[in-house]
């Protein structure tokens, strides 16, 4: 039958097919290239989630912005971008965060945020045209890495939506916060590596604590978080495997060998750092939850409460169906352990400073933990509906609740690309004025082109000026060097800080000084007055420098005048006495003082005020003083002490703007200000800024001196 079938020739449907064709044979290129194509189809496959990394940073991009100039700046923060932009001119200059000058922020976040800047020409225009690119794209990098290292036992489109969602729906990126949960999954591999295998690898080990150094040139919070993360994750292996003496053993032996790698790399560090990096890095966290607290508001107290319980109850009930041997980090018992103990220290940051702006990226490894859980099991042979309920519910919550960021909205990316739009010049539009490759409102320009002018034309590009109480950024446009220890005066409180910056500004010497008076030209950070808040740097402005000119209403340029610290003197006599009392919240307590001179200029308050060991875990109560005049008119004021340590608190009685007359080289013209009336009591309140703060128990005044001022 074969035969006969092969025998028989083929149906002709027309005379042109009579002719005999060959057989069809495919050549080997076209089989070489069908196999490629398979394979280069199938790597794209596995590996979309980069893919989708790569689209994300490239949506966010936006180059018609980042190379158009000038942008227009609608409004500038003298004291938040002053910090920022001063980090970038500092790069240019050379001189590095943990070295020369301390800051919340280490080098490496310096470097980071300071290439794209200073590529495009380093000025004001470019740090606003490109500051963006940091947060998203090294968000974008450290999600990608932590979704392959958590979901690694995963589906390629799990992944990639959890990738999506994080970056471009549910939460907001920075750095610090994308860096710490990334930490947290380095950590738990880093263990788990060490329990499944039963051995140390010793250049895991030195990976995942150089990981966590880094964390610290980034910023002392990210540092400590990082700290955190690898502690917890040993901490609840050792719980788990505490049965398995073997395993136990290993993991012990692994966390010496990690401290020995720590402890080595953090030592090198001092060698390219300021030998005192550590210890000033302990100081800015110290410090930080007495000196910067703020106040929660309601709607925000609920976004926190709502989205924080949210995100641990997915991580309670996802506990429930761990799997010790699941392929995914995500799944396994050790990761709901620390990262509901992660999640809970990482939320300590938003009770300090609790604006809208920081709850929203302290929140991060809290969600991101939770949408890890939210992306249900495995790849498995057998599927089941029920492991991929999570990821519909995920899904369903997002279309729900949240809408596409507006960096990653189609319209925004679209016109982002339009690179014919790309503009060159400097002229500005209407009301606003061009400056350093930026145009500004008037009410920013004026003062900062007055300041930048005026040290252009007095300074050399060698020359430091000196900068009260933070607007680095007058020196930075004229690109002059500004001169202390610490990046901003605002960060110098304890002891600590305070000589770092003091011996900063001996040791760099400027000759020139801007000096803005509050309620004039500046305003006390979370409503302290900048002179109650940093007295020593004060002083020290005051004891070398002299007025020379006003450059801008209550900005004023000072000279160094080298015979002012030999006649300068401070006269203290008792204006009080000693007193102690119970505390109550909101009950004031007042403290009549004694006759007071006309010369007297300061208060100075010796005391110490004891809170409870738990405000270390919240933030303390807000201290508010009266300062009650001889004609009846009172003057309050906010302060910031150091809980259960001596501490002194000084005041100005009067008008902070009169401070800028002290500057004067005329003794007689320090006190013209007025209304100046005697001092007749102060009266002291303890207020909870929001209901997590914490009450003091007792005050204990020492001593109240009235100071004088002179020049002899």
């Amino acid at each position: 039958m074969i035969l006969d079938t092969i025998s028989k020739p083929p149906l002709q449907s027309s005379p042109e097919k009579l002719t005999a064709e060959p057989p069809s044979v495919t050549s080997p290129s076209r089989l070489n290239l069908a196999r490629t194509t398979g394979r280069v189809a199938a790597s794209f496959g596995q590996q979309f989630d980069a893919v989708v990394a790569l689209a994300l940073m490239i949506a966010t991009t936006n180059p018609k912005y980042l190379l158009s100039s000038p942008p227009v700046i609608s409004g500038l923060s003298f004291l938040d971008h002053s910090w920022a932009f001063d980090l970038v001119v500092k790069a240019g200059q050379h001189i590095w965060m943990g070295d020369r000058v301390v800051f919340t922020y280490g080098p490496v976040f310096q470097l980071a945020s300071s290439i794209v800047t200073n590529s495009l020409g380093g000025t004001l225009g470019a740090y606003f045209r490109s500051w963006y690119l940091l947060p998203f794209w090294s968000g974008i990098v450290l999600t990608f890495l932590t979704g392959r290292i958590l979901l690694g036992g995963h589906s390629v489109w799990k992944r990639s939506f959890y990738l999506l969602a994080l970056v471009g729906f549910w939460t907001a990126l920075d750095l610090r916060f994308c860096f710490d949960f990334f930490m947290l999954a380095m950590a738990l591999r880093y263990f788990d590596r060490v329990c499944q295998s039963g051995k140390i690898h010793p250049w895991s080990a030195f990976g995942t604590v150089a990981l966590v150094l880094t964390g610290f040139l980034i910023s002392a919070d990210t540092g400590l978080y990082s700290l955190a993360a690898f502690i917890i994750s040993g901490a609840v292996h050792i719980f788990l495997y505490r049965a398995e003496r073997g395993v136990l053993l290993v993991l012990l032996r692994s966390i010496v060998v990690a401290a020995a790698f720590l402890a080595l790399l953090a030592s090198l560090a001092t060698l390219v750092l300021s030998t005192t990096f550590w210890l000033d890095s302990a100081a800015v966290i110290s410090q930080y939850r007495w000196s910067m607290f703020g106040s929660m508001e309601k709607p925000i107290k609920w976004r926190l409460v709502g989205a924080s319980a949210f995100s641990l109850l997915v991580l309670l009930i996802g506990s429930r169906l761990s799997n010790l041997r699941a392929a995914s980090l995500s799944r396994r018992p050790a990761f709901f352990a620390a990262a509901i103990c992660f999640s809970l220290l990482t939320l300590q940051s938003t009770l300090v400073r609790p604006d809208w702006g920081h709850v929203t990226v302290a929140l991060l490894p809290t969600i991101a933990m939770a949408a890890a859980v939210l992306m249900g099991s495995e790849v498995k042979r057998d599927w089941n509906w029920s492991g991929d309920l999570p990821i519909v519910l995920a899904i369903l919550i997002t279309i729900a609740f949240s809408g596409p960021s507006p960096v990653v909205a189609p319209r925004n990316v679209a016109a982002g690309w339009q690179l014919a739009a790309i503009t060159k010049s400097q002229s500005c539009p209407t009301g606003t004025f061009y400056l350093d490759d930026a145009c500004l409102t008037q009410s920013d320009y004026t003062p900062l082109h007055a300041v930048s002018e005026y040290l252009r034309s007095y300074t050399s590009e060698s020359d430091t000026v000196a900068i009260f109480p933070f607007e680095n950024i007058y020196a930075d446009v004229a690109r002059r060097r500004v001169a202390g220890g610490i990046l901003q005066n605002y960060i110098a409180v304890g002891d600590r800080l305070v000589r770092r910056q003091l011996y900063g500004l001996e040791r760099d010497k400027p000759h020139v000084a801007i000096f803005s008076a509050d309620g004039l030209a500046t305003f006390g950070v979370d409503g302290v007055p900048n002179f109650t808040r940093t007295p020593e740097i004060w002083f020290f402005l005051q004891s070398r420098f002299r007025k020379q000119r006003e450059l801008a209403p209550g900005i004023v340029a000072l000279v160094s005048d080298d015979a002012r610290p030999g006649h300068w003197r401070q006269i203290t006599a008792t204006a009080g006495s000693s007193f102690q009392s119970a505390i109550r919240l909101k009950r004031a307590i007042s403290v009549p003082l004694d006759q007071w001179q006309a010369e007297n200029d300061f208060l100075k308050v010796r005391l110490l005020v004891r809170y409870p060991i738990w405000w270390k875990l919240t933030k303390p109560s807000s201290l508010l003083v009266k300062v009650r005049h001889s004609d009846n008119t009172e003057k309050v004021l906010r302060a910031i002490l150091p809980p259960n340590k001596q501490a002194e608190l000084w005041i100005y009685p009067w008008d902070d703007g009169q401070l800028v007359n002290y500057f004067d080289s005329d003794e007689a013209t320090w006190r013209k200000g007025r209304p100046r009336a005697p001092v007749t009591a102060l009266q002291f309140t303890f207020e909870r800024v929001d209901s997590l703060s914490v009450v003091p128990s007792t005050i204990n005044i020492q001593s109240i001196e009235a100071v004088q001022l002179r020049l002899y």
